[in-house]
């Protein structure tokens, strides 16, 4: 029993992570992926910022920009978040939906008076990930069951599940082959918050430096459910166990639920650059350095089945607890931005070798199955490069300012098409109410594709079409 409720573990993660990959590799993206803006007036265009910070969202992109701000500033916002995922499943379409609303960002800046050049120190809070998520899925499967795919499998530990469920007999044989509806969902939620301390200075004419210190912490959850059942009766007149015929007939259904609970911390640093090209533009780097995360992961499932005879057979659950590091790749990134009658344009560009992504310093996790997840992270994700567009409008004498944007975050997975990039467009406008305050709004829509296998290689495969709403609304107060 004790290598059945070891292997549960190491299969449920994997077969239903309803994502496009094991589980494992979507733990380590789910960091490493970029992050979304806390602000609105930079999500409003795009996220194309880099070269735009001049007030405390530079936290977030380019510290080097904190040095442009010359009066103490206060700026808060808040989001609504809505994921929407529509699955097709053996021709069978399923819409499934998850939302959260809450505070994203709150950040000071403090410029220091100067002889010459400028200096500021910023404090900030940043919601810098949305771990919202769902899906759904519901459909008749003529060609496999995860009952005989774990029968035929070439680990004893996984043969064993059925066998003891009563769903195979003890030569590894099952009647369950086929012709089963599948159904499941998946929902998930948490965020991971930054604090941050932040510090700009001009060290020569026209050119700023910066530098970010954050301290991370957040939640993730994901409760997921696969069954499979009998639902048309073609199993009643069969026996799973002939070694106990009169109760193992009439197979009703097979089902796995599992929770997935993280606690997370973690570090990081971010160092940037910032020119001022007179009254024309600017043009700003920055390099993110590797975060390093630890998670705290509780982990419990449970598996059952019942037969139309009356029939159930203990559960098959377990709770398992373990710890790890993910460590994620640098980020380097660049930008540009014109301004030219009342009008900015900007630019940026980031690259990231996900295959640098890695796991470590595990506890509870063999060190060889470690090892195998960081060679399969070399072997399934490649080198990104993302991009964003983005301009603001000002209506001179009005107070108003229109902006716009789009961006493209390049799938990390070696073989995915272009499909599977995550697109987005975004709105926004901003009121100048008059020296000192300013309020902002963001509307962002993105859109992309994926896909997930419950079990196997395409034996049971989610297409999944992925779309996401995101409403901002910021402020900003610069004291006198």
């Amino acid at each position: 029993m004790k290598n059945i409720l070891i292997y549960l573990t190491v299969m449920i993660t994997i077969s239903l992570s309803l994502e496009s990959s094991a589980q494992n590799i979507g733990d380590a993206l789910r960091l490493a992926s970029p992050s979304y803006s806390t602000n609105a007036r930079s999500l409003g265009m795009g996220n194309s910022y880099l070269s735009v910070s001049d007030d405390a969202t530079a936290m977030f992109f380019n510290p080097a920009g904190l040095g442009f701000v010359k009066r103490m500033e206060l700026t808060a916002a808040m989001d609504y978040y809505k994921y929407s995922n529509t699955t097709t499943f053996f021709g069978e379409k399923s819409d499934y939906s998850n939302s959260k609303t809450g505070v994203s960002q709150f950040a000071f800046v403090f410029p220091f008076p100067t002889y010459q050049g400028s200096f500021a120190v910023g404090l900030s809070y940043h919601q810098i990930k949305n771990f919202t998520g769902a899906m759904q899925f519901d459909g008749f499967n003529t060609e496999s069951t995860m009952t005989s795919d774990l029968a035929n499998s070439d680990y004893q530990a996984s043969r064993d599940i059925p066998y003891y469920l009563e769903l195979s007999d003890s030569l590894d044989n099952t009647q369950l082959t086929n012709k089963l509806q599948q159904y499941g969902s998946s929902l998930k939620s948490g965020t991971l918050d930054n604090w941050n301390i932040a510090a700009s200075m001009e060290i020569a004419k026209n050119l700023f430096i910066g530098a970010t210190l954050g301290i991370s912490s957040g939640k993730y959850e994901s409760n997921s459910s696969f069954t499979e059942a009998d639902l048309r009766g073609i199993y009643d007149t069969i026996s799973t166990n002939p070694l106990n015929p009169a109760l193992t007939k009439k197979f009703s259904y097979f089902g796995v639920d599992n929770v997935i609970n993280w606690e997370l911390s973690g570090s990081e640093f971010t160092f940037g650059l910032l020119y001022q090209l007179k009254q024309l533009g600017r043009v700003g780097f920055t390099i993110a350095f590797p975060k390093s995360y630890t998670i705290k992961e509780n982990f419990s499932t449970s598996i059952t089945c019942a037969f139309g005879t009356g029939f159930i057979p203990d559960p098959l659950s377990r709770e398992y607890s373990m710890e790890y590091d993910i460590t994620t790749p640098f980020v380097f990134s660049g930008g540009g931005s014109i301004n030219i009658a009342g009008v900015i344009a900007s630019a940026d560009i980031s690259f990231t070798d996900y295959t640098e992504t890695q796991f470590s310093n595990a506890s509870g996790i063999n060190v060889q199955d470690i090892a195998y997840l960081n060679k399969s992270i070399k072997e399934a994700l490649r080198s990104t490069l993302n991009y964003n567009l983005g301009a603001e409008y000002i209506l001179t004498d009005t107070g108003l300012r229109l902006r716009g944007g789009y961006f493209i975050q390049q799938s990390p997975y070696k073989d995915d098409p272009t499909t599977f990039d995550k697109k987005f467009l975004t709105f926004g406008l901003g009121f100048l109410v008059d020296d000192n305050l300013s309020i902002d709004f963001a509307y962002m829509h993105g859109w992309w594709k994926d896909y997930g296998d419950n079990y196997g290689t395409n034996l049971s495969r989610t297409y999944q079409e992925i779309k996401v709403n995101r409403f901002s609304a910021s402020f900003s107060y610069r004291f006198i």
